[in-house]
């Protein structure tokens, strides 16, 4: 296994730039972050107020983007 003669890069000549990975929340996480309870989460993923992905029967995430556009959408002081 420790052959590499036989690999071929994909894009041999592209600049590798690392990928910035932003953590996802949890359900759990993002209630406890809001200060709602995790069934209210769950009810607005439920209405499509807030888009998730379920990675299996008991973990959803939250990506980073969809909590800032969902606080966005539904803030309540507006100040400019």
């Amino acid at each position: 296994m420790s052959d590499l003669g036989n690999v071929v890069a994909l894009r041999p000549n592209a600049e590798h730039q690392p990928i910035a990975v932003q953590p996802c929340w949890t359900v759990p996480e993002l209630a406890a972050y809001l200060q709602v309870s995790r069934r209210t989460i769950t009810a607005w993923i439920r209405q499509g107020r807030l888009r998730a992905h379920r990675l299996s029967a008991t973990v959803t995430v939250i990506e980073p983007s969809e909590v800032e556009r969902f606080l966005e959408a539904h803030a309540t002081d507006r100040r400019q």
